[in-house]
């Protein structure tokens, strides 16, 4: 509504007028104001609720494990997208357990690690970056074993890991590096340790 009047307006002959916009050189100006004018408003009037939001949860992906505890430590768990292979997780002998597997806490490293690995494949790709190997040959994480025992203060989650992974590629060190950096930012295990405060130490290099 407010367009609409303001361009009407501006074409009156008597809004000309007050102007000064009497001559044919003058009208020219004025017609090009009116234009002008009333692009503006076109420009500025435009509601931000035209537009409806992105429907993002054909993004979602649910990802879904079984676990069940049996005798003492022992856990045996299983991905709900592949039933045949088991997980077993237990505790060493030092801590009560049998050692038949190993902790929950080695598992989250050897996640970790794996997640890195996989989502290097698909990045390395996507750089059409060539590599024969990808290894991690150091994978440590230190947790403080008194915030596990409820002391006030300490987080119950590693404090520290580091790691440091080999690339066997003919690739020079700076798209080895770029490689890490893309890796660091999409892998999703990687950033829930960023996201707890984890302090990540990692190392890549050229294979030698």
């Amino acid at each position: 509504m407010i367009k609409q009047s303001l361009c009407r307006l501006s074409s009156h002959p008597s809004f000309l007028q007050r102007l000064g916009l009497t001559s044919l050189h003058h009208r020219n100006t004025a017609r090009s104001f009116n234009t002008a004018l009333c692009y503006v408003c076109s420009e500025n009037t435009t509601s931000p609720s035209s537009t409806s939001p992105e429907d993002t949860s054909k993004y979602i992906k649910a990802f879904s494990i079984q676990s069940v505890s049996k005798e003492g430590t022992l856990i045996e768990s299983s991905a709900t997208t592949c039933r045949t292979a088991k997980i077993i997780m237990d505790e060493p002998v030092s801590l009560g357990g049998k050692g038949t597997g190993p902790t929950p806490l080695e598992l989250s490293l050897a996640s970790l690690s794996g997640c890195e690995l996989i989502t290097a494949r698909y990045i390395a790709r996507s750089m059409k970056m060539e590599i024969k190997t990808i290894e991690c040959t150091k994978m440590q994480g230190k947790i403080d074993v008194r915030g596990m025992r409820g002391v006030s203060g300490i987080p119950a989650h590693f404090t520290h890991v580091d790691m440091v992974y080999e690339v066997e590629t003919d690739a020079e060190d700076d798209r080895i590096q770029d490689l890490k950096s893309r890796v660091e930012k999409a892998c999703p295990v990687y950033q829930l340790f960023k996201a707890a405060g984890v302090i990540m130490n990692c190392e890549w290099k050229k294979k030698q």
